[in-house]
Formats: structure tokens, sequence, C-alpha cells
């Protein structure tokens, strides 16, 4: 007579969702030049994230032509992820386009 072990485990997945919030940005550099002889340099600014690994990026709008490298914003990045307790890893999901 054989006996077969059984092993059983629950493998707990939560759900969770990353969020960033970007509210202002200083001191970025100015890369364009004033065409127009006005107070000094600009620079067109936007904020870009992703999680490493994944294709899915997100951005904020631009704000053009900031001046003295500032700009204000109230952007919201999401990024949805799942976390396995027990194997303590996260684990993001993505389409891949082809």
């Amino acid at each position: 007579m054989k006996y077969i072990q059984r092993i059983s485990c629950v493998i707990s997945v939560r759900r969770y969702e990353l969020r960033i919030v970007v509210h202002d940005t200083l001191q970025v550099q100015a890369a364009d030049k004033s065409l127009f002889g006005g107070s000094g340099d600009t620079s067109d600014i936007y904020v870009k994230s992703w999680l490493k690994g994944t294709h899915d990026t997100q951005e904020t709008d631009v704000h053009y032509r900031a001046q003295q490298g500032e700009g204000n914003f109230n952007w919201r990045f999401v990024f949805p992820l799942e976390y396995f307790s027990t194997e303590q890893a996260m684990i993001v999901k993505y389409k891949v386009s082809g």
C-alpha cells in the first residue's frame, strides 16, 4: 500500500495600488533660450514615471516656457500591483504589444 502525502498551501495575493503624487518641481535646469528677449531662459517641464521592469510609463501634463525651474502640478500616477505575502514578492502585470 502506498501513501501519498498531500501538501497544500494557500497563496495569499493582495492587490495594491502604488500612488505617486507630484506637486512641485524646483531647480529644473533651463534648456531653451528666450527668443523674445524676455526675463531669461525657459524650459518645458513634465514628469515621467514608471516601475522598473514594466512598459507602463505615465507622464504629467507639460508646463510650457517655465522660468526659474519651477513647475506646479497636482498630478497622480497610479500603478496597480500584486503582492505575494508567502514569497514576499511584488508582481506587476503588463501587456506586451507587438
